[in-house]
């Protein structure tokens, strides 16, 4: 209580917690040309990007906002876990697709009743 009986006000500004400890805001920097160049560059040879849309990006892009690098490693971002869950979807269908095979006594699909690829099941 203050000298007037009256509840003391805190003028301070309020603590903030566990905001105040992470003060460098490594998390929520915002990404530089310098830092997004070499991830882009990375996801190119790893996709297989050809040169020509390389050097096309370069020439367009150059000396812009970094925004436009935040977009290409987005997009070469997305286009790898598209690309990596394919590779696990085909996988597990071929394992299906193999299994489904053998458990019907044949090495493959398409065969007739006569084990001759492209005669039909039925009669003539």
């Amino acid at each position: 209580m203050g000298a007037s009986g009256l509840p003391a006000i805190n003028t301070s500004p309020p603590l903030l917690g566990i905001f105040d400890a992470c003060s460098d805001d490594g998390w929520a920097s915002t990404p530089t040309v310098d830092s997004l160049l070499p991830k882009i560059v990375a996801l190119w040879e790893e996709l297989y990007v050809p040169l020509a849309y390389r050097s096309r990006f370069f020439l367009s892009f150059r000396g812009r906002e970094v925004f436009y690098y935040e977009v290409e490693a987005r997009r070469l971002e997305w286009k790898r876990s598209q690309m990596l869950a394919g590779a696990t979807e085909e996988s597990s269908w071929a394992e299906q697709q193999s299994s489904n095979a053998s458990h019907l006594g044949r090495g493959s699909y398409g065969c007739g009743e006569g084990g001759t690829p492209g005669t039909p099941t039925g009669g003539r």
